[in-house]
């Protein structure tokens, strides 16, 4: 069989301690800072800078994961990418009030991966956080976005590359139509206990 290589989601509920919930807030604190201060000099001057300036005037920047915040900057690549061609409008700051906060940080050097169990999950920065997965999946984790809600629950969605092998395809195609009528009498015909 034929494999395929994709890029697939999988989204976990994240059951984080107090210390990692305090350190995952700061996070979105500190991308949603970074990305607003790259969108203030991108206003003034027409260029997105890097953000290492930054991290030298705002020493709060190193306690969180520093991929988040090059992801920051590379979201407002993008969103002034898309607005130069047309394909969305400016550019917006992002506020503190948004119903949904979230960060994304990549996989570097295994960085990101889960326990042989598959109840935690380590995270750059956090450590192992517990986590409930619904299924297990092979592949290589590409990065992870983690995500609150507006009731407060915590979420992370990993993407990994996976191989997804090809079906055979059919020699005859077979196609049966009951109709909608020829269903419902046998639902009833079923209910009522007729024989």
């Amino acid at each position: 069989m034929d494999c395929e290589e994709r890029i697939v989601a999988v989204k976990c509920r994240l059951y984080p301690n107090s210390e990692q919930a305090e350190l995952i807030e700061k996070t979105f604190g500190a991308s949603r800072f970074v990305y607003n201060k790259l969108l203030e000099g991108y206003l003034q001057t027409g260029n997105v800078q890097p953000y290492g300036p930054l991290k030298q005037n705002y020493s709060f920047l190193s306690e969180v994961d520093s991929l988040s915040l090059d992801n920051s900057r590379l979201n407002l690549v993008q969103a002034v990418k898309n607005y130069k061609s047309k394909k969305a409008g400016k550019p917006k700051f992002k506020s503190k009030k948004n119903a949904k906060q979230s960060y994304k940080t990549n996989n570097v050097s295994n960085s990101i991966r889960f326990s042989e169990d598959y109840r935690f999950i380590r995270l750059p920065k956090l450590g192992f956080v517990r986590v409930r997965v619904h299924r297990k999946f092979d592949g290589i984790i590409k990065s992870a976005i983690v995500t609150k809600t507006k009731s407060g629950k915590y979420f992370v969605t990993v993407l990994f590359k996976t191989c997804v092998y090809k079906l055979p395809k059919a020699e005859r195609i077979v196609g049966i139509d009951l109709g909608l009528t020829a269903l419902l009498r046998c639902k009833l015909y079923h209910f009522n206990g007729s024989s």
